[in-house]
């Protein structure tokens, strides 16, 4: 076994067994390829190679689309990310929120055999200066059935902050409100944690600076 040495007589009949001990950085899943170079002078070098992967991989059938439940354009059900929405592209690559929209909508579908554990929903900016960010449901007004007080109904629908459990079959929507303080772009990371890996997205915001209605009284 090869520990610590620089050089080594490899005889006849006899081999050598070396240990590559692995640390991944992140949560997130990812492959790396692996390459190592032994020297053999005055022979060519023994070279390998190999992928590592890191993480766990999605779970196969839970899928994410932009604009509805049928349009799994974010994440397909085999648990590929558009680049459009990977948190490792450049922003030139990422899909673009115009300055008039202030919600980005996801939509969630579990097609998996089992529920899917959502432990919590974070979103951030690149630029917290120029824009903020939210994980929130639309404001559900308050409505009175009988002598109980109900929530919109459509508000159950959304993922909040703390996340949610969906069943198979189930969906769920995600909204993240922003407000722009300025004039420029900014990514804005939306980080979804599975129980063994987290999901990290990205979309492009493009922001204007915020202007001051002032209405003036008649004469």
């Amino acid at each position: 076994r090869l520990a610590n040495r620089t050089h080594l007589l490899l005889r006849h009949g006899k081999r050598a067994i070396f240990d590559i001990n692995y640390t991944c950085k992140s949560t997130a899943f990812a492959e790396a390829t692996i390459s190592i170079t032994i020297p053999m002078p005055p022979f060519a070098p023994l070279r390998a190679s190999w992928t590592k992967q890191c993480g766990q991989p999605i779970p196969a059938g839970f899928a994410i689309g932009s604009r509805d439940y049928s349009d799994l354009d974010v994440l397909s059900a085999s648990g590929t990310v558009n680049q459009a929405f990977a948190a490792d592209s450049s922003p030139d690559r990422l899909q673009a929120v115009p300055e008039a929209e202030l919600d980005r909508h996801f939509f969630l579908v579990n097609g998996a055999l089992h529920p899917v554990n959502i432990a919590s929903v974070r979103s951030r900016s690149s630029n917290t200066s120029l824009l903020v960010t939210t994980v929130r449901p639309p404001p559900g007004a308050p409505r009175t059935q009988g002598t109980m007080v109900m929530r919109d109904p459509q508000t159950m629908f959304y993922l909040k902050e703390n996340g949610d459990v969906l069943a198979p079959s189930e969906k769920r929507r995600l909204r993240i409100q922003m407000v722009c303080r300025g004039h420029g772009q900014a990514t804005v990371f939306v980080d979804l944690k599975l129980p063994q890996t987290t999901l990290s997205l990205a979309f492009l915001k493009q922001c204007r600076r915020p202007r001051v209605q002032v209405s003036r009284a008649g004469s």
